[in-house]
């Protein structure tokens, strides 16, 4: 009983941790896209593979996005309800 109760604390840690790497790409791709933007506004060429990057980086993140899916839980590792351990 408790090996179950471990294995799906376990698995909701790793999904917690692996559903904020969205955000902070996301967060990441808008500060890349801001030095992209200051470089093409001092006449840089560069800042234009700084805006390429940061688009790659944004597009990513919404393709996991609409992508993530909570596998562990339909799986029945991580219970709908925290209450709900049996």
């Amino acid at each position: 009983m408790s090996k179950e109760i471990a294995k799906a604390e376990r698995a909701e840690l790793i999904q917690s941790v692996l559903a904020l790497f969205i955000p902070l790409v996301l967060f990441l791709s808008v500060v890349v896209l801001a030095a992209g933007m200051f470089l093409i506004y001092n006449e840089e060429s560069v800042g234009w593979a700084f805006i390429g990057v940061a688009a790659t980086m944004a597009l990513g993140s919404i393709i996991s996005l609409i992508k993530f899916q909570n596998k562990l839980r339909a799986r029945g590792v991580v219970p709908q309800d925290p209450n709900d351990v049996k």
